[in-house]
């Protein structure tokens, strides 16, 4: 599928935007602007980015959810910064936080990454 996609001449982030869409769709196609955990994972396994023979260091399913959790908990803390004066509420904001949106799901190809190819 990637291959495909690369061949239709898009943007990096355009190809990045259909895996993201992809992913949140196979996990709740009413929403297709949010990532969970389970479908990072399923996209992980399916790159074989947890595959030794794939990567310079492979990364385990616990790496998965450190990031992922590292990476939601710095949203929400920023996002709680951000709302202090506002009338949204802490519980407000942690629903919404609870997957992740594309912005989110970069930050973690990049914290993967660093970890794979160090």
């Amino acid at each position: 599928i990637l291959n495909f996609i690369m061949s239709q001449s898009q943007s990096i982030e355009n190809v990045l935007w259909t895996i993201f869409t992809h992913y949140t769709l196979v996990g709740n196609p009413r929403d297709p602007s949010r990532m969970n955990n389970t479908n990072l994972m399923k996209f992980c396994r399916d790159i074989l980015i947890m595959d030794p023979m794939m990567a310079e260091k492979c990364i385990t399913q616990a790496d998965v959810s450190l990031i992922y959790t590292a990476v939601k908990k710095q949203t929400i803390t920023s996002t709680h910064l951000q709302k202090a004066n506002s009338a949204i509420t802490t519980q407000v904001v942690m629903e919404k936080s609870d997957k992740l949106s594309f912005e989110e799901f970069i930050s973690c190809l990049i914290k993967i990454s660093f970890k794979c190819y160090p």
